[in-house]
């Protein structure tokens, strides 16, 4: 598969398809990234009962994956903070 020019001979150009006149600008981008944000933003926040804690050891997973996701959740990790404390 190849693409072959333009029969026309025209250009190529950079068109902003969520505004008429194709010109992007930081008031369209705002525009458009808050639209696509709307939907979730309406819909109502459900509280989780999710315990993480007992799932972790639920998942099909290696046991070192395991150990890294506890420490994860413990501040277990060797950074550069923790080591500090």
């Amino acid at each position: 598969m190849s693409l072959r020019p333009s029969v026309t001979g025209a250009q190529d150009s950079y068109v902003w398809y969520p505004v008429a006149s194709g010109s992007y600008s930081a008031k369209s981008g705002y525009a458009a990234a808050s639209a696509s944000l709307l939907p979730t933003m309406n819909q109502p926040v459900v509280p989780t009962t999710f315990n993480w804690h007992k799932s972790v050891w639920n998942v099909e997973s290696p046991p070192k994956l395991k150990l890294l996701i506890w420490k994860i959740f413990h501040e277990a990790l060797p950074t550069g903070l923790n080591l500090q404390k």
